[in-house]
């Protein structure tokens, strides 16, 4: 490794070789360097993502690269923080709340756990001279390779700090029913029953208009106080925002459930045709014998299976319903890397 003096990090960008490793890191507000293929491709990895989060909440955006073999393999965004940097999009903003519910950086594809070590090793010592004195990963999914290669480094906390409950929906439908407990199949086999003897629609909309926008921010803070708080006039113009993004890998989808000609309830969520991740809802209270909520979920998941889809990704929390439709845990961790 070749020695470096620490330098003011209003100075980037600098670039300092190490053996066949390069590693750059640049303050920018320049969202297109993200490599267009990568192996863990989510809707909050993906620059139009970024960029958004970033312009809407006075972010601090700086972009590491690190090459091998004058290849980039290991790539991302980050909010500097005073000496801290966090991942891109993991600032809570308008009042504490969270946005984002993975974080990671990119992989350009598959590299060995020893390669993995070196990069992350080469990083770290970039970094510290540059007066970083920690990085905060949040929200790791249990799958995601950087585990595994902090794991082996020094100076290193992880710990649990979410679930994200999932559905493998190749069962189909009555599968993924079976696996439930009798009690709670049951249960939800009643509630859709009471549903289905009533004048109800479902209906994916691919195309969201403002009018239905607008239906999804009624019933959002319908549906509970916390919500209700959450989805304050600044949020929901970046929602508006949001919703008109177009993602090189996804979709920005709505569901809405129509209880006697009216909307009953409403999902947004994501979508790639592989698979389905429920980013918000609400519901109508007027409708609560019906369990709009729940129902609503219920014929997302039916409409994914009939559409090929192979999950439903039910995103960060553990919210009681997701059990109730047979979702498992995927344990989410949190890395702080002291330089």
């Amino acid at each position: 490794m070749i020695n470096q003096p620490k330098s003011d990090i209003n100075t980037f960008p600098q670039t300092t070789p190490f053996s066949d490793i390069i590693v750059t890191f640049t303050s920018t507000d320049d969202f297109n360097k993200l490599s267009t293929k990568n192996i863990n491709s989510y809707p909050f990895f993906e620059r139009e993502y970024l960029e958004l989060f970033s312009n809407n909440f006075n972010c601090n955006p700086y972009y590491l690269c690190v090459k091998h073999d004058n290849r980039i393999i290991m790539e991302g965004y980050f909010d500097k923080l005073d000496e801290q940097l966090i991942l891109l999009g993991m600032r809570p903003v308008l009042g504490g709340q969270e946005l984002t519910d993975y974080g990671d950086v990119i992989y350009s594809g598959y590299i060995s756990g020893d390669l993995g070590v070196k990069l992350w090793g080469e990083t770290k010592s970039y970094l510290s001279t540059m007066g970083i004195k920690t990085i905060r990963l949040d929200y790791l999914r249990a799958d995601s390779p950087t585990l595994l290669f902090l794991k082996s480094l020094p100076n290193v906390e992880i710990s649990d700090q979410e679930v994200a409950p999932f559905i493998e929906l190749s069962a189909g439908f009555e599968g993924i029913l079976n696996r439930i407990n009798k009690k709670d199949r049951q249960e939800l086999k009643r509630k859709l029953r009471r549903l289905e003897a009533i004048d109800y629609k479902f209906e994916v909309k691919t195309e969201i208009s403002e009018t239905d926008f607008n239906e999804f921010i009624r019933l959002h803070r319908l549906s509970d106080p916390l919500k209700e708080k959450f989805m304050s006039k600044a949020m929901a113009e970046y929602f508006k925002m949001l919703i008109r993004l177009r993602f090189k890998n996804w979709n920005v989808n709505m569901a809405f459930l129509e209880i006697e000609g009216k909307n009953a309830a409403s999902v947004l969520f994501f979508s790639n045709g592989i698979v389905l991740m429920g980013y918000n809802s609400g519901y109508d209270p007027l409708f609560t014998y019906y369990s709009p909520g729940l129902m609503s979920k219920v014929k997302l998941m039916q409409w994914a299976i009939e559409n090929g889809f192979q999950t439903f990704d039910t995103l960060r929390g553990n919210e009681r319903y997701k059990y109730d439709l047979g979702a498992v845990d995927l344990k989410l961790y949190k890395a702080i890397i002291k330089l």
